[in-house]
């Protein structure tokens, strides 16, 4: 059973209310039968934190925030739960509306496909950056064979001649067919 161990990344709050940028919520306030219930596109709704049926943690949790009601989206991308997109309402508690549930929902899955295209652009970076790193490799490894060539070629302050041992057609293809060999001069 995998920990699953929060943190909230991103906020937009009116300024009345505190902050929850940076809150952590641990794994024994978030056991696994929720991880399954939200990768199976559970939408959680809580018109009233007083009277709904809450774990104690999570009622704690949502009154140290000062949450009065909330709605939870799932975020998935590639079968796995890549988190919340959670709406709290702090000034009083109210009845969820089926158009704002779609909207929030609509708003996961963009922000899936946003965070899935970042991840690509991401590993393409690291790819591009892998690449160039080996073709400067390369590069470096070409200009040492060249060097090393060179030398061989004037090797010993003497210079190499090429010269044609055989050249004669070949009978099938009357190609000419040649064969050459070096030697220091």
């Amino acid at each position: 059973m995998a920990e699953y161990n929060g943190e909230v990344i991103v906020e937009e709050s009116n300024s009345n209310w505190r902050s929850v940028l940076g809150l952590k919520l641990s794994s024994h306030c978030f056991p696994q039968e929720y991880v399954q219930l939200y990768l199976e596109g559970r939408v959680r709704t809580i018109s009233n934190v007083a009277t709904d049926t809450l774990t104690p943690c999570h009622l704690e949790f949502l009154l140290m925030m000062e949450v009065q009601a909330n709605l939870i989206v799932p975020i998935r991308m590639a079968n796995q739960l890549w988190g919340l997109l959670v709406a709290h309402q702090c000034e009083f508690a109210r009845t969820w509306q089926d158009a704002e549930i779609k909207l929030l929902q609509q708003l996961a899955d963009q922000a899936a496909i946003t965070i899935q295209q970042a991840q690509l652009y991401e590993q393409s970076c690291v790819a591009e950056a892998t690449a160039t790193a080996k073709a400067g490799h390369l590069e470096h490894t070409l200009h040492q064979l060249q060097e090393t060539q060179a030398k061989l070629i004037n090797s010993n302050g003497k210079n190499v001649r090429f010269r044609t041992i055989s050249s004669r057609y070949s009978s099938r293809n009357k190609q000419p067919r040649q064969l050459y060999l070096w030697q220091p001069l």
